[in-house]
């Protein structure tokens, strides 16, 4: 059963708090795997100039934190 909360998140009763309208498609954490290849997909796109930095990210957030 979902239960709408304040801000427009939907509670599952049974698992938690998720965010957005549907609930999570999995509440398992990253496996070592998963760290490995996040950790490898964010040094590839530092390397190549594609990742944004904390000051572009705050700009970024500023409006979105305005609705």
């Amino acid at each position: 059963m979902f239960v709408l909360c304040s801000g427009g998140s939907m509670l599952d009763s049974g698992r938690g708090q998720t965010s957005g309208m549907t609930s999570a498609i999995s509440l398992a954490g990253p496996t070592p795997l998963d760290t490995r290849l996040s950790k490898t997909l964010e040094e590839t796109l530092r390397s190549f100039d594609m990742f944004e930095s904390d000051e572009q990210m705050t700009l970024r957030y500023m409006p979105l934190s305005m609705i």
